[in-house]
């Protein structure tokens, strides 16, 4: 059977899930389009739902998934364009849509799942980010560079919003994140652990100049607008810089987030590449 109403309940309800205080009573959220969603299922996460409009379908390669799906006994609802175009947060919709169950991480668990104590450690700490496609670059960088986890200090955006998931690129499936608002306890739990550097113009040393990012590291970086909450300076063991040569001021948070992962990486490369041996 195919839905043809916008109003059938189970479309109601999953379209609903485009609002965070939904996603979350429900813990749930959509993914859109075949390259996401095959990046999920190559993380394993398994979609509880697809949402299919034949009409939307343009290649051999979709007709492939949905045969996997099939396979897969994923539980499949038949839509017509009209129904996708309407569920759909995309400019141009295709012809998949899946709901994920949301992943619960904490650092307790992280850390026991990833107790290699050969292997130095990257976290990104994100302190109240509000852009999500910030967030989804942020969390796609720590994909990139083997991170550990990603941790949200609240109030943040929500990272399982479409347009997060959407500029993660597929990496939200694959990294774990957790959302903290007992910053303090949470930021003197990763100290236990971990070495935090923060940004400082002022005091912050140029990363390349200095040998601070040796070993297992947790990157703190802060809001776009306000920048890092002088609050949180006692949880930070040293501090970086990023030099500013020609006349822009600052760095997007994202594009410095992914310059301090990558000089982290540099100094961890060898062990890292072993690990993946």
């Amino acid at each position: 059977m195919i839905i043809t109403s916008t109003k059938n309940r189970i479309v109601v309800e999953t379209t609903k899930l485009s609002q965070r205080k939904y996603r979350w009573q429900r813990k749930l959220f959509i993914a859109e389009g075949q390259k996401i969603i095959e990046l999920a299922m190559q993380s394993q996460k398994m979609p509880c739902q697809i949402f299919f409009a034949e009409e939307l379908l343009k290649t051999s390669e979709s007709e492939a998934l949905l045969n996997v799906f099939k396979n897969m006994k994923i539980d499949i609802i038949y839509v017509d364009k009209k129904v996708m175009t309407k569920m759909s947060q995309l400019e141009t919709p295709t012809c998949f849509l899946g709901v994920f169950d949301m992943a619960e991480y904490s650092f307790d668990n992280c850390m026991k799942q990833n107790d290699n104590k050969n292997l130095n450690k990257l976290v990104l700490i994100l302190d109240r980010l509000q852009d999500p496609g910030n967030l989804g670059t942020l969390i796609r960088i720590a994909d990139s560079v083997g991170a550990f986890s990603v941790i949200l200090l609240s109030p943040c955006v929500d990272p399982f919003d479409m347009k997060v998931v959407s500029a993660s690129m597929g990496s939200i499936f694959s990294v774990p994140l957790i959302i903290r608002d007992d910053i303090s306890e949470c930021l003197n739990e990763i100290k236990k652990k971990f070495k935090i550097i923060g940004t400082d113009t002022v005091k912050g040393e140029i990363p390349w100049k200095t040998n601070i990012f040796e070993g297992s590291l947790a990157i703190l970086l802060g809001n776009e607008s306000r920048g890092l909450d002088q609050t949180l300076n006692e949880y930070i063991d040293d501090f970086v810089t990023l030099p500013m040569l020609g006349k822009s001021e600052s760095l997007n948070v994202a594009i410095a987030g992914g310059v301090l992962s990558y000089e982290w990486l540099k100094y961890n490369w060898e062990i890292s590449i072993n690990n993946e041996k």
